[in-house]
């Protein structure tokens, strides 16, 4: 509302209520100043506000977001356009009847017949009843507030122009008709200097509409920057990212010996991530249908009902690998973060865990120390134990007979080389419990050893 904004004189806007506020961060209860007299408590389906430029859905106690803020800035802007408020009433009810009607606001050049017309179509768009209609982002609503102040600056300088032309064809028609000696009796000429006096004045007139309507758009433009670099900014603060999907990591190297990196990758995120009991991390078996196909990550967001899905692609080169990553926000259709690693092999371990950290850091979460340990736990130090244990998972998930020998024999060498390595245990244990299960061995022969294995 215009009593929380002030412009100084250099024409910087200065917002000094930031209205309703919530605590994201519970505080120890020595640090709440128990004496400030502005907190307060309010219970669910409470309205509050000034109900002047309250928006329809806060009206209602409805959920809000940034579309309530775009609505009371439409209202601000347009008392400040026209000088009247777009919902008028001699009390409270009265306005909020206004505002919870179906009727829109009556056009700016109702009031101000001077007012763009460009301008009293981006007012309309900003206090749509129905949010849906309204502009989705500030940041939509400031482009058009910047190209209406650029096509008033080039229609006040084309003004100028033709002004400037107009007096030059005046001044030489003046000069040619003035009278000169002349003998008696001969007829002189009387010039009238009317026409041009009131092109001047025309022109005057449209220059001084536009400044009006410049200075308008100006004010409104730095009110609409200060809200969006609030906006955004309490976003990254507050609005943490709940869900995930960790999508199959392409192996760009196009080797079939490398696909047990680029799958590893991908479960050992997954399973990092699942550490964090408030955050919703799509299972594997629902991410991997999307292996080798060519889908875009954001319907397939959509499709799983996440927030944030991560992609990523691994290209190895002998010892060494590249692995690119990419967090996108599927519902605002932007990239949170993405990164180059390029390392060895060796490295592996170490990558994955800065992914994993780098994720949970752009999803916005709060963390505690205890679940920062356990999105960073690894469970082995020896780098090569890692590989083996990720080569024993490749084939443990194809499920077949062969492919559990297999598994089993990497599993193996992952504790030849780590003893202490649990992972690589657990992964004995699951091969055993299929082979006993497909009827492959006997629940005599092998479960002895899946026991033996998980105690």
């Amino acid at each position: 509302k215009p009593e929380n904004i002030m412009l100084r004189r250099d024409g910087i806007a200065k917002v000094l209520d930031f209205g309703l506020a919530r605590i994201t961060e519970r505080l120890p209860p020595e640090s709440v100043d128990t004496e400030a007299p502005t907190s307060f408590k309010t219970d669910p389906g409470m309205v509050l506000g000034t109900a002047i430029y309250m928006s329809p859905e806060q009206a209602r106690a409805l959920d809000v977001d940034a579309r309530t803020d775009i609505f009371s800035l439409g209202v601000l802007i347009y008392e400040l356009v026209t000088g009247v408020l777009p919902f008028a009433g001699s009390n409270t009810n009265e306005i909020m009847a206004a505002i919870l009607s179906e009727r829109e606001v009556l056009p700016l050049t109702r009031y101000a017949p001077e007012a763009p017309v460009e301008l009293q179509r981006i007012v309309g768009k900003a206090v749509r009843k129905n949010r849906d209609e309204r502009y989705q982002t500030v940041k939509d609503l400031l482009l058009d507030l910047k190209a209406l102040r650029q096509s008033l600056e080039i229609e006040a300088h084309l003004s100028r122009s033709e002004a400037a032309h107009t007096s030059a064809v005046s001044t030489r028609a003046s000069k040619e008709s003035e009278p000169t000696m002349v003998a008696a009796g001969t007829p002189t000429l009387e010039v009238s200097h009317a026409q041009p006096a009131a092109s001047g004045a025309q022109t005057v007139s449209v220059l001084g509409r536009h400044k009006i309507a410049a200075g308008v758009i100006a004010t409104v433009m730095v009110i609409a920057a200060v809200g969006l670099g609030l906006y955004l900014r309490g976003r990254n603060v507050d609005a943490a990212i709940d869900s995930i999907a960790v999508l199959p990591f392409e192996n760009q190297s196009h080797d079939p010996n490398s696909d047990y990196l680029s799958d590893g990758v991908t479960e050992s995120i997954i399973n990092s991530l699942t550490q964090l009991p408030h955050l919703k991390v799509i299972a594997r078996s629902s991410v991997f249908r999307y292996k080798g196909k060519q889908a875009d990550p954001f319907t397939v967001g959509r499709e799983l009902g996440v927030r944030a899905v991560l992609t990523g692609r691994i290209m190895q080169r002998g010892d060494a690998i590249v692995i690119s990553t990419e967090l996108l926000d599927v519902r605002d259709n932007k990239q949170l973060w993405g990164e180059q690693y390029s390392k060895k092999v060796s490295d592996l371990l170490a990558v994955q865990r800065d992914i994993a950290t780098e994720i949970t850091s752009n999803l916005r979460l709060t963390l505690s120390g205890d679940e920062q340990s356990r999105v960073g736990k690894h469970y082995t130090e020896n780098p090569e134990a890692y590989r083996l244990y990720l080569q024993g998972r490749f084939y443990w998930n194809r499920r077949t007979q062969d492919s559990y020998q297999k598994a089993i024999d990497y599993f193996q060498q992952a504790i030849q080389k780590d003893p202490s390595y649990a992972l690589a245990y657990t992964g004995l244990a699951d091969c055993y419990s299929f082979l006993s299960s497909q009827g492959i061995r006997s629940p005599q022969d092998v479960f002895p050893l899946a026991k033996q294995l998980v105690v």
